[in-house]
């Protein structure tokens, strides 16, 4: 039997209804689409107090002799053995004694055991060196103290669709913690700066982090950062002057927190950036993929020292600065005019600086008062 006319009616109650809840979703969507494309590049009291131009490196008068066999060195720990230096351009992983020569090598580019796709970070668990190679979904490569492999372990941070990993920390009591960025696509594409604590089977759970809704073309995200100091386990985020010290037991009211007396922010220069890119493209091109930026990052990385922690600080795009924060809150400049390729490890500083004839390795000790000159060769 025909429906009738008045049944296809817009009035009737059940189309009516169905039109009223499209045109709802529809509104909530692209309202919720405005708010994260008119999200404001800094909240209230997220900008530094004053900003200043950006430096250059300054490296010493004499260089040390060049380090055989290493192209860059991407990062750096210290073991009971020596120095653990990781190049990531040619893949492999250096144990460099008292005299910074090689006393072993391992690794190489590619999938089998002991080889790496793209290695990121070292690190320890107990006596086993870890390799931390971030090639789409994060990867520890576990090795002996000798160097011969053990195995591998394939990370997943529960809560994050997508993990950037950018380096390993050791907690109290031997804990392992991942630090990088994790990414989120529901119900709002998130992203945030994270710590992970990780479990023998390679599952991260987060320990601390707040995502925040991803503006589009966004230059360099946010990403965690820690180390061992007074009193626990410290952490943050890159683009922000303060540290918060994890609790292994909630406390009521607000856990400590560890703030730089002034923040500092490096002036951004769009041209700088295209003009270290290889066969860069126009500024004008690049300003319409990236958002403009105002400030660098604060920092990259912070390490233990003992008397507080040292921040490597952000004092140019290549350029980085040691201070030293203390429990206190008082601050001491370590050095100046290092090269992003800087590590503390207590009282102790590595440097590599790079020229055209390789990679020199610079030992130094640390002090409140500054870097002592270079540390006399052993032997």
């Amino acid at each position: 039997m025909p429906s009738s006319p008045d049944a296809m009616r817009f009035g009737t109650p059940p189309f009516r209804t169905a039109v009223v809840l499209a045109v709802g979703l529809v509104v909530l969507m692209a309202g919720i689409i405005l708010a994260w494309r008119l999200l404001p590049t800094s909240r209230k009291g997220e900008r530094p107090d004053r900003l200043v131009e950006a430096v250059d490196p300054t490296p010493p008068s004499i260089l040390p002799a060049v380090t055989p066999g290493l192209l860059h060195v991407g990062d750096a720990r210290r073991g009971e053995a020596g120095w653990w230096v990781l190049d990531r351009r040619a893949r492999r992983v250096h144990l460099l004694d008292g005299e910074m020569q090689t006393v072993l090598s391992f690794g190489g580019r590619g999938g089998a055991p002991g080889e790496f796709e793209a290695p990121t970070a070292l690190g320890f668990r107990g006596d086993s060196l870890l390799v931390l190679d971030a090639a789409g979904s994060p990867v520890i490569h576990v090795f002996a103290p000798t160097g011969d492999f053990l195995r591998r372990d394939h990370v997943r941070v529960e809560g994050c669709d997508a993990f950037a990993a950018s380096g390993l920390a050791e907690a109290m009591e031997g804990t392992v913690l991942l630090l990088g960025t994790c990414l989120r696509h529901l119900p709002v594409p998130s992203s945030g700066p994270v710590v992970a604590r990780l479990d023998p089977d390679g599952t991260g759970h987060r320990v601390q982090g707040e995502l925040r809704p991803l503006r589009p073309r966004s230059l360099i995200p946010e990403t965690a950062v820690g180390a061992p100091g007074p009193g626990g386990f410290w952490a943050g985020g890159s683009s922000r002057p303060c540290l918060t010290r994890l609790e292994a037991v909630p406390a009521t009211g607000e856990p400590p927190v560890l703030c730089l007396p002034e923040w500092v922010g490096v002036r951004f220069s769009l041209e700088e950036l295209v003009g270290r890119m290889n066969r860069p493209p126009a500024p004008e091109r690049v300003a319409q993929v990236l958002d403009a930026m105002e400030w660098l990052p604060v920092m990259d990385r912070v390490f233990s020292h003992p008397e507080g922690i040292v921040f490597r600080r952000l004092s140019g795009m290549t350029s980085r600065e040691l201070v030293l924060l203390r429990s206190d809150g008082s601050m001491a400049t370590l050095w100046t005019g290092l090269p992003e390729s800087s590590w503390v490890e207590g009282d102790e500083l590595l440097v590599a600086w790079d020229s055209a004839e390789g990679v020199h390795l610079e030992r130094r000790t640390l002090s409140p008062a500054g870097a002592t000159p270079p540390l006399p060769e052993s032997g």
